[in-house]
């Protein structure tokens, strides 16, 4: 098979035309220091992408829910020198993770937010603001007086006035 993501067990990546590597599916594409590192997959992950497919095979009809069941129960009974293997492989993508993130960070570290800008310690001088269209609208220096609150509505002048809102929204009259 050759279409991209084929998922017959063909190829991901280029063709020969192309003149990329080919690569099956699942296998891990080459890392683009570029790009940040895919994470860390743990035993689980490895476990159940190889459990799952057999699984899949022997249970066609089976939902996803029972497939989680099924995988969850077999883990938990899985031999401990079974289980060490994905284990291992775990431990060594987290190693992968680590050094890809370190490479990463290596390469960017010139590219920081703008949040981590510190401008020497100095924020630099804000622009003149431009004059108001509409003149003076500062009160001399001072804002005016807030009006006084109005009195609470009873709940019963509340709930009158709602009923009124909504007959006047259905076009009826009081």
């Amino acid at each position: 098979g050759g279409g991209v993501g084929g998922a017959d067990g063909g190829a991901v990546g280029g063709g020969a035309d192309g003149g990329a590597r080919k690569r099956r599916v699942g296998e891990a594409a080459e890392y683009d220091p570029r790009k940040a590192p895919r994470r860390a997959q743990t035993a689980w992950n490895y476990y159940t992408s190889k459990a799952r497919r057999a699984l899949k095979r022997e249970r066609p009809q089976a939902t996803e829910e029972e497939l989680q069941a099924l995988l969850k129960a077999s883990w938990e009974q899985l031999p401990a020198a079974e289980r060490s293997v994905y284990e291992g492989k775990a431990a060594a993508d987290r190693e992968r993770h680590a050094s890809q993130l370190a490479l990463h960070a290596s390469l960017h570290a010139s590219h920081r937010s703008a949040s981590d800008l510190t401008f020497g310690g100095q924020l630099p001088p804000l622009p003149a603001a431009a004059p108001s269209p509409l003149g003076d609208l500062t009160f001399g220096g001072q804002l005016p007086p807030l009006p006084a609150a109005a009195p609470p509505l009873a709940a019963g002048a509340v709930h009158l006035q709602m009923q009124v809102a909504q007959q006047l929204a259905a076009g009826r009259a009081c």
